[in-house]
């Protein structure tokens, strides 16, 4: 059967895809690096993804329905506390170790230190706290790029191996910085298509030094951070421009930093700390 619509071509009904890996067995060493040889597996279960209208498409989209297994591990943290890893057998290990970290260290500074220094704000929707690790996935065809490449790469696929796993029986927020090369990104975006004002502005990024230098702290001047104040759309911002953006590397703030360049500029901080 082939279906023929105006945004893609070669749409074929697909049958579901099953995975059937049993990941408790596959990566028993690792998950024993991970926990420390103590973890508890609460459940597992067959569960099920209805897909996207169940057809691939030429164009690279898949949406088939899976059927998978997911797991639940219970297991104690760095500081002592219960805490649940849920992770099923659709993508590699390290992958899901990964964005588990990313969400877990980015819920913690956005309830303790960002919902608590900017509070009562008209902030946009997009005004919040995410967390990513370093990444090596543009301009992979450059020369110059090729030494960062190697060794982010290495550095990922690692973690799904014993000798690399994250020690998340060790991980603490306060600690995550100096365990592994994550970036937080706290982004203070305004709402509204008026400027604040000037006065306003400046109590605010003087709330948000507060706030990073509090963070900095916390994770014993570690912290690896971009940081972004200004307005979605209006170019009122008292620097005269819609957003100014300052950085920390390892607890340091950097000056005259490109944004598009910053996982460069901390593979470069990192080196010989995580590669």
């Amino acid at each position: 059967m082939v279906l023929i619509t105006s945004a893609c071509f070669g749409e074929r009904v697909a049958p579901m895809m099953v995975f059937d890996a049993d990941f408790i067995e596959r990566y028993a060493h690792t998950l024993n690096a991970m926990f420390d040889n103590e973890w508890t597996l609460l459940s597992v279960e067959e569960a099920y993804f209805e897909g996207h209208g169940g057809y691939i498409c030429s164009c690279g989209f898949d949406g088939r329905p899976q059927q998978f297994l997911e797991w639940t591990i219970g297991y104690r943290d760095g500081n002592g506390g219960i805490r649940q890893f849920v992770f099923d057998n659709r993508s590699r290990l390290a992958t899901q170790v990964e964005r588990y970290v990313e969400q877990y260290i980015a819920a913690y500074f956005q309830e303790n230190f960002f919902a608590v220094y900017l509070t009562n704000l008209p902030l946009a929707p997009s005004a919040n706290v995410s967390v990513s690790m370093i990444r090596a996935n543009t301009n992979r065809h450059l020369g110059e790029n090729q030494e960062w490449i190697r060794a982010v790469d290495a550095y990922q696929n690692q973690l799904g191996r014993p000798e690399g796993a994250i020690r998340l029986s060790q991980l603490t927020p306060g600690g995550a910085f100096a365990m592994m090369p994550l970036r937080l990104r706290v982004n203070v975006s305004f709402a509204g298509e008026e400027s604040l004002g000037r006065s306003f502005e400046e109590a605010v990024m003087g709330d948000i030094e507060r706030m990073i230098a509090s963070m900095n702290r916390f994770t014993d001047n570690q912290l690896t951070a971009s940081v972004r104040v200004g307005y979605h759309q209006i170019v009122n911002l008292h620097t005269g421009s819609r957003s100014y953006s300052w950085y920390y590397i390892q607890g340091e703030r950097m000056f005259g930093l490109n944004t598009m360049y910053f996982d460069r500029y901390m593979f470069e901080h990192f080196r010989g700390v995580f590669w």
